[in-house]
């Protein structure tokens, strides 16, 4: 069973020094009891080594990835610790971050740049100064948190709907405690499960579309005349956010349908409780909305950070204005409807108390 607390680091046995960057970084996180980590570092003397790297490579939740030429030229990695790895992102929900800290051919390997980089591939961290790199871990930071933040919220979901008393009383209306109770916390537990999906969706695209913008204002910064080129990033950039707003189409849909249903179900669900007396597990209750509110405020933040980073986009080229265009109206919807759950979850706690 996988920990989603759990942080499997692979890397070369070349960059220890950037495993031990890493360290400062997730000890925070670590002390908070957000994460734990491991890597090889923690295989005892006399340890079956494979063994130890497989049991945590199944066990894990979140795998770094320490990127470089070395790390691209291990046969070890690649035979036994990628292919795993790949398998449970695509499989079983593992969060996936790569961090390229040196030069690298990763046209060697194109499959890792489908995945969510921390930092820009062209831009490595042993080319950045100190400022810049700190920033990179603020965002390897965020990301895990985020993550961790809606994670937790859905495993008090899960428990809560298990542990709530199973009253056999009927609410005043055709429908039974037992079916408000189910369908609302069903409604709570694939809310939860789409909001992760957008979350980690718009991180991976904000990453793309960033390394683009920057090769770009690159060009532009050196003068370099190649329309050709230019114009291939401009239509990659409006492919990408047309891409990102028909999966947020499908997405947003979904979400709003089930805030609804949990509302409309959790509302009486929660008076009927308040009224029929049945409070000893009101802290439970109110831990697990409050982890909703703690998660939702981040991604509206993210949301609304990315829809403006947007406008620096338009006047490109149209194919990129329409993107923009597209992208920003189904933010907008999305950001409405985080901030609709946001209040009907400050309702809940109102009950509750």
């Amino acid at each position: 069973m996988r920990n989603s607390k759990k942080i499997f680091i692979c890397y070369s046995h070349q960059d220890q020094k950037w495993l031990k960057w890493l360290d400062p970084i997730l000890k925070p996180l670590i002390r908070e009891g957000t994460v734990t980590e491991w890597s090889d570092r923690k295989i005892d003397p006399g340890k079956k080594w494979k063994e130890e790297i497989r049991e945590a490579l199944r066990t894990s939740g979140i795998a770094i990835l320490i990127i470089s030429q070395d790390f691209l030229a291990s046969d070890f990695i690649f035979e036994n610790e990628l292919p795993p790895i790949l398998e449970a992102e695509q499989e079983e929900g593992l969060r996936l971050l790569c961090i390229y800290v040196r030069p690298c051919d990763i046209a060697s390997f194109p499959r890792l740049l489908d995945f969510q980089a921390v930092n820009d591939p062209q831009k490595p961290l042993a080319e950045l100064a100190i400022p810049a790199r700190d920033r990179v871990g603020i965002v390897i930071a965020e990301n895990i948190r985020q993550h961790q933040t809606w994670k937790t919220a859905g495993d008090q979901i899960e428990k809560i709907s298990k542990d709530v008393p199973e009253g056999t009383d009927g609410l005043e209306d055709d429908k039974g405690f037992l079916e408000y109770k189910e369908d609302s916390f069903e409604a709570m537990t694939e809310m939860n499960e789409v909001m992760v999906r957008i979350a980690e969706l718009t991180s991976k695209v904000g990453q793309k579309v960033n390394v683009r913008q920057e090769s770009l204002n690159s060009m532009i910064t050196k003068k370099e005349d190649n329309v050709k080129l230019a114009i291939s990033i401009v239509n990659a950039t409006a492919m990408d956010v047309n891409e990102y707003s028909e999966q947020l189409e499908k997405e947003v849909p979904i979400l709003e349908s089930k805030a609804a249903a949990m509302h409309d179900n959790l509302v009486p669900w929660l008076r009927w409780r308040r009224e029929a007396g049945h409070t000893t597990d009101n802290d439970s209750f109110g831990s697990s909305v409050l982890s909703m509110i703690q998660a939702v405020e981040p991604s509206i933040l993210q949301m609304e950070s990315f829809r403006d980073s947007m406008l620096g986009m338009k006047g490109a080229s149209k194919p990129l204005n329409n993107a923009v265009v597209r992208a920003r109206i189904i933010l907008d919807r999305l950001i409405g409807t985080m901030k609709k759950i946001q209040t009907d979850s400050k309702e809940y706690l109102t009950i509750l108390n």
